[in-house]
C-alpha cells in the first residue's frame, strides 16, 4: 500500500497562481481608472476652492485692485493668498498643504499648476479657455494628466 505525502503537487500550484494571475489582470484596470476618477475629483475641488478664493479677494476689495497678477500660475499669488506677511496681503484667503506646493506653485494631483484667470473688463465677454464664455468674474483650472493647457481632459471650476 502507498503512503500519502500532505502537500501540493506542481501542477496544482501552478494553477492556483495562474489563477491569482488572472484575477489581479482583470482588477489592475478598474483600480487605475478609479485611482483617475478620484485624482479627477480631487482637482475639481481644488480648483473650485482656488476660485472661492479669489472670488473672496474681488468681493472684499471691490475689485481685483492689489492684487499680483492678471493671467498666470499660482506661484506668484500662492503667498498673497495665504496673507503672510511682505506679500502685500494681510487677509488669508486659502490655505495650501505642503504636499500640495512644488517649488511654491500650488499643483493638482498630477504634479502640473493650477491655472487661473480673472475678468478685469465687467463689461466684456470673459472667454479664459478654449474662446468659451464664463458668466464669472474668475476661474481656475488644472491642465489634467495629460499637462497641456486647453486641451480636453482639463479640469474646469466653472464645469
Amino acid at each position: 500500500m502507498r503512503a500519502w505525502r500532505k502537500g501540493f503537487t506542481l501542477i496544482e500550484m501552478l494553477a492556483v497562481m495562474a489563477i491569482i494571475a488572472i484575477l489581479a489582470g482583470l482588477l489592475l484596470p478598474t483600480v487605475t481608472a478609479v485611482r483617475l476618477h478620484a485624482h479627477k475629483r480631487r482637482a475639481l475641488a481644488e480648483a473650485a476652492q482656488l476660485e472661492a478664493a479669489l472670488k473672496s479677494y474681488y468681493l472684499d476689495n471691490r475689485g481685483w485692485a492689489g492684487f499680483p497678477g492678471v493671467r498666470q500660475t499660482v506661484a506668484s499669488v500662492v503667498q498673497f493668498l495665504e496673507g503672510r506677511s511682505g506679500s502685500g496681503n494681510s487677509i488669508p484667503y486659502m490655505e495650501f498643504k505642503t504636499g500640495n506646493l512644488k517649488n511654491g506653485d500650488f499643483v493638482d494631483p498630477w504634479g502640473n499648476p493650477y491655472r487661473f484667470e480673472l475678468r478685469t473688463d465687467p463689461g466684456s465677454d470673459f472667454r479664459p479657455w478654449r474662446g468659451q464664455v464664463v458668466y464669472r468674474d474668475c476661474v481656475a483650472w488644472s491642465m489634467g494628466p495629460d499637462g497641456r493647457n486647453e486641451t480636453d481632459d482639463d479640469i474646469k471650476s466653472w464645469e
